[in-house]
């Protein structure tokens, strides 16, 4: 009798062991893959203005071999965004690759823009929105251009800062409640410009969004 005791025992020890570890990775490493995604940095290969490829369990996916910018990640971690071409003098477009269904798109084309600007520098605002400077792409004097929202389901963007003609977004960054701009303020002459920096608060972007 205490020997068959002793089995259910040690069967119910077992069981709570075994079911334990068990919604431990159903939770836990679920949880870590949402956070990180499918892709990774190590799985891209980025050689400067000229080639982008991404490693996948089936292969290699070759995405641009067209000038493109570096590649930025989303914040789910399964897409990438990038400016293909990105060169001197030249009109280029946002393309987005989804990881999950394995497919290239052209987000933001040249005719959904103003003539003769183009994409010059993206960045991910989250999962649904990514931050673009657009600006006008020939001769000097252009250094940055306005700053849009572009939905990435629709391609739409939508200018978010109103600029004076004499200045435009040269570089943006993000922390957790604001987006940081370095602004070039030209001369009347356009022929030299300053650094002003300004700031747009997270939260009152997400209301008009």
């Amino acid at each position: 009798m205490k020997e068959q005791i002793k089995r259910i025992i040690l069967a119910l020890f077992i069981f709570f062991i075994m079911f334990g570890a068990g919604f431990y990775l159903a939770y836990y490493h679920f949880d870590e893959l949402s956070d990180t995604g499918p892709i990774s940095t190590d799985k891209i290969d980025y050689q400067q203005e000229s080639y982008l490829s991404l490693e996948r369990d089936s292969g290699v996916e070759v995405l641009s071999e067209d000038m493109p910018s570096e590649p930025i990640i989303s914040p789910a971690g399964n897409k990438l965004a990038f400016i293909d071409p990105l060169q001197w003098e030249t009109v280029g477009s946002i393309f987005l690759y989804d990881y999950e269904s394995n497919s290239l798109t052209e987000l933001l084309s040249a005719d959904q823009i103003e003539d003769q600007y183009t994409p010059k520098d993206i960045l991910w605002y989250n999962d649904d929105y990514l931050l673009a400077i657009i600006g006008y792409a020939f001769g000097t004097v252009s250094v940055g251009g306005d700053l849009y929202l572009v939905d990435i389901e629709t391609g739409n963007p939508r200018r978010v800062l109103g600029l004076t003609d004499y200045q435009e977004v040269k570089n943006i960054r993000l922390d957790d409640q604001y987006i940081h701009l370095e602004i070039a303020e030209f001369d009347e002459n356009f022929n030299e410009y300053q650094i002003i920096e300004e700031r747009i608060s997270r939260s009152r972007l997400d209301e008009v969004i």
